[in-house]
């Protein structure tokens, strides 16, 4: 199994409750696949870059999991479907290793952006 990291970006006005209702959609897309959540964090309101949809500020939420690669597309359908809940996704595939370098505190200069 391969590991991703999905980003979401939300409508900043979106109610607890369908924002639950995706999330559990999500979920259980990930573990009819046998894939496994390692984390499901919510990074907070931002500003977008442009306006998206009508909306100029987003909630953001990042999925990291572990799952076979046929779950991405299915991944996609659901997101394209809920169209009216998710505002933008994307879906990278990343390595463990590097996975695990960006959750340690002293490794995280290591995994950033190259310096010139």
């Amino acid at each position: 199994m391969n590991m991703y990291e999905t980003l979401f970006v939300f409508p900043p006005d979106l109610p607890q409750d369908k924002l639950d209702a995706i999330s559990d959609k999500i979920k259980k897309l990930i573990s009819k696949h046998k894939g496994e959540i390692v984390s499901f964090k919510s990074l907070g309101k931002r500003r977008l870059a442009y306006p998206v949809k009508r909306y100029e500020d987003g909630n953001f939420h990042c999925l990291t999991f572990k799952a076979p690669s046929s779950l991405i597309a299915e991944l996609d359908t659901l997101c394209r479907v809920s169209a009216d809940v998710v505002v933008r996704y994307m879906t990278t595939r990343t390595k463990e290793e590097k996975r695990k370098a960006v959750g340690s505190k002293e490794s995280k200069e290591e995994v950033g952006v190259d310096k010139p």
